[in-house]
């Protein structure tokens, strides 16, 4: 069988996502490997290159991790949360800062698994987000698992409680235990659903034998021949008695007993101890052992046919276990050669050319796709890779009766073209007029335009800038045109525009000018219907405005409480607007109407009267035609005699009709008026002549 797994060294291999977490701790933040299991790989920094994981390896901002079919890797930081990442799972680690009051982690899901057991934030700066391709999960401590692919994302909530929000969407969603939020590419909503798996398994609680298999682990690999070959062996005449810390306890998987391989063939060695902390040797060289036990080297088969014997030794404080595998070398068995492509090799389109030869019968896997062998011995293909630029690394495998073979190839992928748009997402929708615009091109120094609006484009490709877009809802495109280094290109994408909801409240301004209390209305939507609610001492009624427009409350003679309020079709209320008891008068056709006396008077001094004792007379007269006969409308009553200079005011009254005493000259014509003024300060006069004798 002919094997190859590409490991993507230069970007992303799926649709990327970004994963935020924050971790309490000290300045001094620290991630790193706590263990693994099978392949995976590590890319540092802005390198292209992709590394071999180890355990206790430190991981640093912009560090990426992969796993491959059967692997999986647990990370820890100092502050005691972990992230266990599924097989087929790529992520990168963005951002690793923080103090004791404000923790953040930023890491990046391309694709794949992961269950995080993240410890409770110390403070409300700290957060922990995920954000994939379609949503963004927000904890403050729990265990979620995600699941991630380039069509939709699955939060799972084992204990505690995360927020999500579709992206583009403000419509977030709180999951509790045992909810999973299923959010779908383009979707404005997550759906909701219970299950009842168990609390996920971390990796350093899961056993490694094939028997340990559970459903709560991201996804177990193991199958009848794996339990074959993970028995345990206890050869009792290479060890040594001692205490229980003396023991030691060893398992293989492969290679199988009686393997088959060509001459200088790659021979794989798997397997696991107990206790973690014993020693392995593979035929007497010291071998790797990761912190949950498990250890993997290969070995080169000799160059001449023959038996081989491989000699895995495991020891812990003095005790020995050993298991021995034969191997059969065999000069004829299996002839493997790999013609393309060639190691170092740039590609500018996204697929690799695969040919060669192999002895004829012998079965040719690449990338899951069986390839046939001629009966000539020769095979080839086409296998695509992601459109990322980057180095790619081939690991070629052939077998045939049960002998293998192994090649590697290393390529660089340049494309010549290439287009993503990351900003708005393929039938996204919006609710804004102004889009911003974001992506990648190649070549970096194409000219980016859209919608006739020109980009910016950076020296690695990176354009950006914004557009604006009728305010109709429905379907927008969005035309691009690439031009640059004789490629000439058109990209057309699709989004959909959405009003969004009208919670702005009307505003009021309101003032009296003449006969009016004019009411003005001002609203951010245009052509929006408003409706003016006008109150007269309780009575209500309405008119229909245009935002911006004024409209007159008429006043009403008399003193009187006025209230206004405006309400939008989305019944969006304004604040209110009073105007309390007060007191108008449009007329001056109110007058001053005598009772006592009914004009100029004469009369004698009582015969009782001493010399020189003051003399009074009442007076008594109403204001006629005042609305409601309201003498609130009247500011001051005066009564003067003109005779002796003494005046006398009033401004305060039960009612329209007034009598009071005035104090007359003895033996002289008094000329006595009465004056009344009103709130429009109009005064009306009355005058009268009262003699004593």
């Amino acid at each position: 069988m002919l094997f190859m797994k590409v490991h993507h060294i230069g970007g992303l291999l799926m649709v990327a996502g970004v994963f935020t977490a924050a971790f309490t701790g000290t300045t001094t933040r620290k991630c790193s490997i706590r263990q693994l299991v099978g392949t995976v790989k590590v890319r540092r920094g802005t390198s292209v290159k992709w590394i071999d994981a180890r355990p206790k390896m430190p991981l640093k901002e912009t560090d990426a991790i992969r796993t491959f079919v059967e692997s999986e890797v647990e990370l820890e930081t100092s502050e005691g949360s972990t992230v266990k990442i599924g097989e087929n799972t790529t992520i990168e680690l963005k951002t690793l800062k923080g103090n004791a009051s404000d923790q953040q982690t930023s890491v990046k899901i391309m694709n794949g698994a992961i269950i995080a057991n993240v410890k409770k934030l110390v403070s409300t700066g700290s957060s922990f987000e995920f954000e994939t391709p379609t949503a963004t999960a927000a904890i403050r401590g729990t265990v979620v698992g995600l699941e991630v692919n380039r069509e939709q994302t699955r939060v799972k909530v084992y204990e505690g409680r995360v927020l999500v929000t579709p992206q583009g969407s403000k419509n977030s969603v709180e999951l509790q235990q045992n909810q999973m939020g299923i959010v779908k590419k383009g979707g404005e909503k997550v759906a909701v659903e219970k299950f009842d798996d168990k609390s996920p398994v971390p990796l350093s609680a899961a056993s490694l034998d094939s028997s340990s298999s559970s459903n709560d682990s991201l996804k177990s690999q193991s199958d009848s021949s794996a339990v074959a070959d993970s028995t345990v062996v206890d050869t009792s005449d290479h060890s040594s008695t001692g205490s229980e810390s003396g023991s030691v306890t060893l398992s293989l998987s492969s290679p199988a007993e009686g393997l088959q391989v060509a001459p200088q063939a790659q021979i794989s060695v798997n397997g696991s101890v107990k206790p973690a902390g014993a020693t392995v040797a593979v035929n007497g060289k010291s071998v790797a052992v990761s912190t949950d036990g498990t250890f993997k080297t290969t070995l080169n088969a000799p160059t001449q046919p023959g038996d081989f014997e491989v000699q895995i030794t495991g020891e812990n404080n003095g005790a020995l276990k050993s298991i021995s595998r034969k191997i059969a070398v065999k000069a004829s068995a299996l002839q493997f050669t790999v013609t393309t492509p060639r190691e170092g090799q740039e590609l500018v389109k996204p697929v690799i050319p695969v040919s060669g030869t192999a002895t004829p019968g012998a079965e040719v896997t690449v990338l899951s796709m069986t390839l046939p062998v001629t009966s000539a011995g020769s095979f080839n293909g086409q296998v695509p890779i992601a459109n990322e630029a980057g180095e790619y690394e081939l690991d070629f495998e052939a077998t045939l009766e049960g002998m293998t073979q192994k090649i590697s190839r290393r390529v660089v992928y340049r494309p010549e073209y290439r287009f993503i748009l990351s900003s708005p997402p393929d039938r996204q929708t919006v609710s804004t007029t102004n889009i911003v615009i974001k992506g990648e091109v190649l070549p970096a120094g194409s000219e980016v335009v859209v919608n006739g609006q020109k980009m910016s484009v950076t020296s690695a490709g990176q354009f950006s800038g914004y557009i604006s877009i009728p305010a109709e809802e429905g379907e927008v495109l969005l035309d691009f045109e690439i031009n640059g280094s004789g490629i000439s290109r058109t990209e057309t994408r699709k989004i959909f525009y959405k009003k969004p909801p009208d919670t702005y409240r009307p505003q009021l301004s309101a003032s009296v000018a003449k006969s009016c209390w004019n009411v003005t209305i001002f609203d951010r939507t245009e052509d929006e219907e408003i409706t003016l609610w006008y109150e007269i001492d309780g009575s209500k009624e309405f008119t229909t405005l245009r935002p911006n427009e004024t409209s007159c409350v008429p006043l009403e003679n008399g003193i009187h409480t006025y209230r206004v309020y405006a309400e939008d079709r989305e019944k969006n209320v304004s604040n209110t607007e009073l105007l309390t008891n007060y007191a108008y008068l449009s007329t001056t056709t109110w007058l001053i109407k005598m009772r006592r006396p009914a004009g100029s008077v004469s009369f004698d001094l009582p015969p009782a009267s001493p010399g020189g004792e003051p003399v009074y007379y009442t007076i008594e007269f109403t204001i006629e035609n005042l609305p409601q006969d309201d003498m609130r409308l009247i500011r001051e009553v005066a009564i003067t005699n003109k005779t002796t200079g003494r005046r006398t005011a009033l401004r305060t009254f039960t009612d329209n009709y007034i009598d009071t005493e005035i104090e007359l000259a003895r033996r002289k014509s008094n000329l006595i008026q009465i004056d009344v003024n009103d709130i429009n300060n109009v005064t009306k006069s009355h005058t009268f002549q009262i003699t004593v004798r």
